[in-house]
């Protein structure tokens, strides 16, 4: 309800994702023209740079590889990863590879063994 009052009187809302801003507007009313995406910023430089280093932790693999980086918490809703992943490995080698921290991942760790694919992760 609170949502709602303050969508509606607001002049601007700015939001981090377009997904976010579409459940604004699909789920909570908001008028689209209201909504302005501004995207996390990021050092380009830096991931240009850190893009040309050999990844040493990872060891040679001839599958596909799946990769997120994130901060792993509730919100992310990862787990919907691991079970997509766990159909992609029933199709083809594959491992997934997780970067990052947060709350979720011990709870990710052991939801990854508990569907029988955390040799893969």
């Amino acid at each position: 309800m609170v949502v709602k009052y303050m969508l509606t009187r607001s002049d601007r809302i700015v939001v981090s994702t377009r997904g976010v801003r579409d459940d604004l507007v699909k789920a909570h009313g908001a008028r689209a023209t209201k909504v302005e995406v501004i995207n996390n910023g990021i050092d380009i430089d830096r991931v240009r740079r850190l893009a040309c280093m050999p990844v040493t932790e990872l060891e040679p693999f001839s599958g596909k590889t799946i990769l997120t980086a994130c901060r792993m918490n509730p919100q992310k809703d990862l787990y919907v990863l691991v079970d997509a992943f766990a159909k992609v490995l029933a199709k083809c080698e594959a491992r997934l590879v997780l970067v990052g921290g947060g709350e979720l991942l011990p709870a990710l760790v052991q939801y990854a063994k508990d569907v029988g694919v955390a040799e893969h992760v």
